[in-house]
């Protein structure tokens, strides 16, 4: 007795062809596909930028001289890479300002400015009695990179 060729030789596969040779076939052109699509589509990578070099210049006047105490002004420049106030227009600038006594650590001033474009902005006035005081100037820039820079200076009234 002789089988019949219909089920000797097996059907099995996609067309007639082995089913492994059309999935390699379809994965290297889904590759190469893929491939060439990332290639020329607008993916975006992180771009190293350079650390922001913010500095800042503390400007103290004395506006009242009451005998044992002063009023003073003090202003803030900051700077990026030497333009005051950086070149981003839309760059946030948040300054606080701590005067504390340099004696005992006393707290004698603490205000905010926030969203500071010019200098007038950074102004604060401050009644302060003779003595040695330490000036904490913290600048939180929000623009093209956030940084947060702390500038210390002491003086004597």
């Amino acid at each position: 007795m002789r089988a019949d060729s219909r089920y000797v030789v097996p059907h099995t596969g996609f067309l007639g062809k082995p089913l492994l040779a059309v999935m390699m076939t379809l994965v290297m052109v889904l590759g190469a596909g893929g491939a060439i699509y990332l290639n020329y589509a607008n993916v975006s990578s992180p771009i190293a930028k350079a650390d922001l070099n913010i500095t800042a210049v503390i400007s103290k006047e004395a506006l009242v001289d009451n005998g044992s105490s002063f009023i003073y002004r003090f202003k803030a420049v900051p700077r990026i890479d030497d333009v005051i106030f950086g070149t981003d227009p839309n760059a946030v600038w948040n300054i606080s300002w701590r005067i504390r006594k340099v004696d005992n650590d006393e707290i004698v001033f603490v205000q905010t400015k926030l969203n500071t474009k010019t200098i007038e902005d950074t102004s604060v006035d401050a009644d302060l009695e003779r003595g040695q005081y330490q000036v904490d100037l913290i600048i939180d820039y929000q623009g093209e990179q956030n940084k947060v820079v702390n500038i210390s200076e002491i003086f004597s009234v």
